[in-house]
């Protein structure tokens, strides 16, 4: 504790002068207990100084993004804009630490107590009933409260131990690939000699379709006979019905996501490579409809899933570039490139059209046989010479 105390007190406190102009977090905490600031005070010792910390982060990542901008503008698509004010009616995330808030176990299951503080803000429980989830090892870290349209979502983060890999990317050999798509979700190759795993997006797409048809009927009513500029844009009802629509589609990607963790270790997986492609949503030219059907899949949410539950499980997960994956050879062990670079590449096979690859060692008798026998082996040997890179 002495040591804690010291190193508290050594904490330099600048002078605001023309080298130091940023407002350090120890001014802006002082400030607000010398002030006794009303709702500062109104919030517990560690959930005020949280929401110091996150206001503090947002504006030094803010700067930090400016003066990068500013270095390297080819990096971003716009100027960074200032961290956004609250609406007038509007909130903000509220963290409770874990000496703030206590997970608990009584008859009826697992709850998050909340200090009595809440009771004296109007809240009419201090505690929230989790149901059957179970938290038996579990090291409760922090409970947030996000702001999420007309809701507040809680959000529960615990500490959990993290099985860390115990073979490098260059020496595994049961190796499981991933590829992303809009018809086949997931399409998943193993060294291991599984057979190939697809996992159908039709789900999704029946989702968001739905979802497009409820908007577009709601919007005509609001919208019709106004002009861009005059008039609400969304409803509450259209807010609900999007709310509704991310969860169900949050939903289906945790599910997937756990399934194919699951048969990796039942496997005895050692590493999964998911291909990805930077920016690939923002130069797709499919057509209206597809292009509409391709933006609402969240990609990127699937595979932070994926990369976050097979690290939990012991489990290396590489995401790698694939957007010239269709003119690579598997089977030759091709090098792949990054898309966009202006650097020529040669490829030993050549794509004849869809499903079909003639690669450069065997003949065209046999080809449409070696196709069919590697088309769905190639995403797993595509995995191993790119895991092996």
């Amino acid at each position: 504790m002495n040591v804690i105390r010291q190193k508290h007190h050594s904490t330099p406190i600048h002078i605001i002068d023309h080298d130091h102009r940023f407002v350090s977090m120890q001014h802006l905490d002082g400030f607000f207990k010398l002030r006794d600031q009303i709702d500062y005070r109104a919030l517990p010792a560690q959930a005020n100084q949280n929401v110091l910390h996150m206001l503090y982060r947002d504006w030094k990542s803010f700067f930090a993004a400016l003066a990068d901008y500013k270095a390297h503008p080819d990096k971003y698509e716009a100027i960074p804009h200032i961290p956004r004010y609250a609406d007038k009616d509007g909130y903000k995330p509220l963290i409770f630490t874990n000496q703030i808030c206590k997970l608990r176990k009584d008859k009826h299951g697992w709850y998050v107590k909340f200090p009595k503080a809440v009771l004296q803000a109007g809240c009419v429980r201090d505690r929230y009933d989790l149901g059957k989830m179970d938290l038996h090892e579990q090291k409760l870290k922090e409970v947030r409260l996000i702001p999420n349209g007309d809701t507040i979502k809680l959000e529960i983060v615990c500490e959990i131990e993290i099985k860390e890999p115990t073979i490098t990317i260059h020496k595994a050999t049961r190796v499981t690939g991933i590829d992303i798509g809009v018809d086949n979700l997931m399409a998943i190759a193993f060294t291991s000699g599984h057979h190939p795993v697809l996992i159908k997006g039709n789900e999704i797409k029946a989702v968001n379709q739905y979802y497009n048809k409820q908007i577009a009927h709601y919007r005509s009513l609001l919208r019709t006979g106004k002009k861009d500029s005059k008039g609400i844009h969304q409803t509450k009802r259209m807010k609900r019905i999007s709310e509704k629509r991310n969860r169900r589609v949050k939903d289906i990607l945790h599910k997937a996501s756990r399934k194919i963790i699951n048969l990796c270790v039942e496997e005895g997986i050692e590493v999964i490579v998911v291909g990805n492609n930077a920016g690939w949503k923002k130069r797709i030219h499919m057509g209206k409809k597809n292009n509409q059907t391709f933006v609402q899949i969240p990609f990127r949410t699937l595979i932070e899933m994926i990369k976050y539950k097979g690290e939990a499980a012991g489990i290396r997960v590489v995401v790698c570039e694939e957007a010239i994956q269709s003119k690579a050879s598997s089977i030759d062990e091709d090098q792949i490139p990054v898309y966009g670079n202006d650097v020529a590449h040669t490829f030993t096979g050549k794509r004849i059209k869809r499903g079909l690859y003639r690669s450069k060692w065997h003949s065209n008798e046999c080809r449409y046989q070696w196709s069919k026998q590697y088309h769905t082996k190639s995403i797993s040997m595509y995995a191993r010479a790119r895991a092996m890179e």
